[in-house]
């Protein structure tokens, strides 16, 4: 096995044996750098990589966008017919004399996607404009550990995501990873209110006691208020 020991983009070594034989390109020798391959044949990290996923299977990928074009790929998959999310936020800036108001991505570089492995390899290989996009990875905690798998979002965990994005945008936050390591102090659900039906924790956030939606290891959202006798509590 060999340890995941850099970030990892599967569209960079999605290579046929002909290719192989045909020498390496910049695309191949960018992967080698992170896993070693063999003379021919496809790196045996991406082998096990796509074995781990149902590759016709719907499912929310988290995806990493670089350079911040969350924008421009948001519109191709919507052109495309691609479901998709961009978490967004209003940004306040003063321009002269003028406040303004302008709509800008809430997390950064990550949009979320919902489609098969399969057909989001193709666009990736087939199409410019999705280029940009990035699946992300579970590093492997230690060198004699299976390699980590794809991301991806459950679904049950993506629509409570998806509700609170719904709400009042000035009752909720976007947190990046960083921000989400407040102790949790259990499961609830909330049954009254803009938020009604949203499952989260309910943890310490900047101080303050909030019901969040975390995605593991991509960041959350986070209720500034919600009444006690709007929750309930759940089960996992």
């Amino acid at each position: 096995l060999y340890p995941l020991a850099i970030s990892f983009t599967l569209d960079l070594c999605e290579a046929s044996e002909s290719q192989c034989l045909h020498g390496p390109t910049n695309r191949d020798i960018r992967f080698r750098a992170a896993v070693p391959t063999p003379r021919c044949g496809v790196p045996p990290l991406f082998s096990q990589l796509k074995a781990m996923l149902n590759q016709d299977q719907v499912q929310w990928f988290p995806m990493r966008v670089t350079y911040g074009r969350q924008l421009s790929v948001k519109a191709f998959l919507d052109d495309e017919g691609v479901e998709n999310f961009l978490p967004m936020k209003t940004q306040l800036s003063k321009q002269g004399h003028h406040i303004v108001r302008k709509r800008v991505p809430a997390l950064s570089n990550l949009i979320f996607v919902r489609t098969t492995m399969r057909h989001l390899t193709h666009l990736k290989q087939t199409r410019a404009d999705a280029e940009p996009l990035r699946y992300m990875v579970r590093r492997a905690l230690h060198p004699d550990q299976a390699p980590g798998e794809v991301i991806v979002v459950p679904d049950r965990q993506m629509a409570n995501f998806l509700l609170v994005a719904a709400g009042p945008e000035d009752e909720f936050t976007y947190l990046e990873p960083a921000e989400m390591n407040g102790h949790e102090q259990g499961r609830v659900k909330i049954v009254s209110g803009p938020f009604q039906g949203v499952e989260g924790v309910v943890k310490r956030i900047h101080g303050n006691k909030q019901v969040v939606v975390e995605l593991e290891g991509l960041g959350g959202v986070t209720i500034h208020f919600v009444p006690k006798n709007f929750m309930m509590r759940s089960e996992p």
